[in-house]
């Protein structure tokens, strides 16, 4: 049942943004409600993963109480630094830009690879004061099986 909600959530967030392409204006009322619904579907998913993870590592109430708030820093703060790399990358590597500002563009990227690692490094340390090894390891497991779902999910739309 989980999976089935999972799949049809991710088919609904991948409706919106489409809807959004089809020539909203962005300051109009509609693209704010498109904007809405896409954030609401990406909440959806993001509960439906805390599920798959909460059910594959047998977290305790204790744990869990302290284990969320850990993994959802964590996670907000990945996030951030992908979407930088992303930006650089989108940026930096236009046939335009200087071979200086190129450099530029992939030291930064290399540093925000390094801050990921530290993120990771820390987080790990922090969540093995909460949960036992064994815990950490299907943690890690249940990440990858949630994106090996949202990218069969994402397949079969195509």
């Amino acid at each position: 049942m989980k999976l089935y909600k999972l799949i049809l959530f991710i088919a609904l967030s991948l409706v919106v943004p489409e809807l959004a392409a089809q020539g909203f204006d962005r300051d109009s009322l509609e693209m704010t409600i498109v904007q809405r619904r896409l954030e609401s579907k990406r909440a959806e998913i993001a509960e439906i993963k805390k599920e798959i993870i909460s059910d594959r590592i047998n977290l305790t109430e204790e744990q869990a109480e302290k284990f969320w708030p850990i993994y959802d820093a964590y996670t907000l703060q990945r996030i951030r630094l992908r979407r930088k790399i992303q930006n650089l990358k989108k940026q930096g590597f236009r046939l335009t830009s200087s071979d200086e500002d190129i450099k530029k563009s992939i030291d930064q990227i290399f540093d925000y690879r390094k801050q990921e690692l530290g993120l990771d490094l820390h987080t790990q340390e922090k969540l093995l004061e909460v949960i036992n090894i064994r815990q950490l390891a299907e943690l890690y497991n249940s990440e990858q099986e949630f994106i090996r779902v949202v990218l069969q999910t994402l397949r079969s739309r195509n």
